[in-house]
C-alpha cells in the first residue's frame, strides 16, 4: 500500500514540476503524510512547500496535519526515552 501511494505521489510530484497544477490534490497528497515511510513524507513535504507560496489558504489546511504527525513522533520517541531510561536506571 505504502508503495503504490508513494509511486502516485511521485507523479503528482512530476506533473508539478513540469507546471501542471495539481492543487485540486492537495487533500489527497497532504494524508499521505501521516505514515512511517520517510521518502513518502519527503514527497509530500516538497509537494506542500510548493503550493504553500501560490496557494496559502490550502498550505494552512496542512496544520492540523503536521501536528498530528509532530504529536506521534514525539509520543513515540518519548515512550522509548522512558523505556531505556527505566530499563537502565534498574541495572
Amino acid at each position: 500500500m505504502q508503495d503504490k501511494k508513494k509511486d502516485a505521489v511521485k507523479k503528482v510530484i512530476a506533473a508539478m514540476t513540469v507546471g501542471k497544477d495539481v492543487s485540486m490534490l492537495f487533500t489527497d497528497v497532504v494524508n499521505c503524510m501521516q505514515t512511517e515511510n520517510l521518502e513518502l513524507k519527503k514527497l509530500v513535504y516538497l509537494y506542500l512547500i510548493n503550493y504553500a507560496k501560490s496557494h496559502p489558504d490550502l498550505a494552512i489546511l496542512a496544520v492540523n496535519t503536521f501536528v498530528k504527525v509532530c504529536i506521534s513522533f514525539l509520543t513515540e520517541n518519548l515512550t522509548h526515552t522512558y523505556t531505556a531510561e527505566s530499563y537502565f536506571a534498574s541495572g
